[in-house]
């Protein structure tokens, strides 16, 4: 992994004028904003969650062909999360245990921190956080704009 910020997509730099004036990288992949089939093997639960979030990924324009994977991910882990969540409810979040009798915290908070955890960095890869939302700019306009904005203008 590259340490250091996440680069700005090359439309994006275009559309703000290059203000860092470096060069551009013309051969940045360019997803299409195509809605990815639900996987069969999700879960019911997680094909809940997918059911909900794709809409508003796509109204609000960050959905793309390319998402499906980690989109797939993000409904898993959040199905898992809701589970564990469920499941804290009937059990204590401490116990006692050892011959001295000291207290610790139930495995289950543990596992439910993680799951919780994932769903938030997953989110934030699709967009779905409202500080990763800061970081994305969606020009003004009509779906024409939109697309121009993320695959350039037509050539004719």
């Amino acid at each position: 992994m590259v340490a250091g910020r996440k680069p700005k997509p090359t439309e994006l730099k275009r559309f703000e004028g290059n203000p860092g004036g470096r060069p551009l990288n013309e051969n940045e992949p360019k997803p299409r904003p195509i809605r990815p089939d639900c996987p069969e093997w999700l879960t019911d639960d997680a094909k809940l969650v997918w059911a909900k979030v794709v809409p508003m990924m796509e109204r609000t324009g960050v959905l793309t062909e390319v998402d499906g994977d980690v989109l797939a991910q993000y409904c898993t882990a959040f199905s898992n999360w809701k589970q564990l969540e469920i499941a804290m409810r009937e059990m204590p979040l401490v116990m006692t245990v050892g011959k001295d009798g000291y207290t610790q915290q139930a495995p289950l908070v543990s596992a439910c921190m993680k799951a919780s955890m994932l769903v938030s960095r997953l989110g934030e890869r699709l967009g779905l956080d409202p500080s990763s939302r800061s970081r994305i700019m969606v020009p003004p306009g009509g779906e024409g704009d939109a697309e121009e904005f993320l695959f350039g203008s037509p050539k004719g």
